[in-house]
């Protein structure tokens, strides 16, 4: 509930009574948390990854203390391993995704889209519109580096998922418009 000295008291008085089982280490970790002590937290987490029933838990521990720290690395290493653990799992689903969308890894983006719509954690409507933001961005991104071709085509796609996407439908018509196909556009 916040309080820190109780929480690592009550953490202590745990350790004596299960040793390093793992519901024990789960409040040691807590404890550590309130605490602000980062390596025994770190520490707690590393040691449930060893229990089958706590290791999904460790992973999502150590996955916050990453993002905390701003390891996007560390992050995508342990979220990979979690969902790999629960494929059905949101969070880890999603922190993939957010990951890679921000580190513009487009494809990597589009192949946790494919995972989430058969793990049944989205619909069909959400991953359309979803894949056809990432086929933008990515489409930009193209423009951005000057391959043409692979703009034009990546927006196209994405009008073709999402018509009422803005952003896809006017890089398309400015694409099309510089190639000659003015009707098209």
């Amino acid at each position: 509930a916040g309080d820190s000295q109780e929480a690592k008291r009550f953490a202590k008085q745990g350790e004596k009574l299960l040793g390093q089982a793992p519901l024990g280490l789960l409040l040691q970790a807590q404890a550590a948390q309130l605490e602000g002590n980062e390596d025994v937290q770190s520490a707690s987490y590393n040691a449930m990854l060893e229990h089958s029933d706590t290791a999904f838990l460790g992973l999502r521990g150590l996955f916050l203390q990453a993002m905390r720290k701003g390891d996007e690395e560390e992050a995508i290493k342990y979220a990979t391993r979690a969902n790999a653990l629960k494929p059905k799992a949101g969070w880890s689903s999603n922190a993939l995704f957010d990951l890679h969308v921000g580190r513009h890894e487009w494809d990597a983006a589009q192949g946790i889209l494919k995972k989430q719509v058969r793990a049944k954690l989205i619909g069909g409507d959400v991953a359309r519109r979803r894949r056809a933001v990432v086929l933008t961005a990515a489409a930009i991104d193209a423009d951005k580096a000057g391959n043409e071709e692979s703009a034009l085509s990546r927006a196209l796609e994405a009008v073709g998922l999402a018509p009422s996407l803005i952003p896809a439908a006017t890089l398309a018509a400015r694409k099309l418009i510089k190639n000659g196909r003015t009707w098209k556009a």
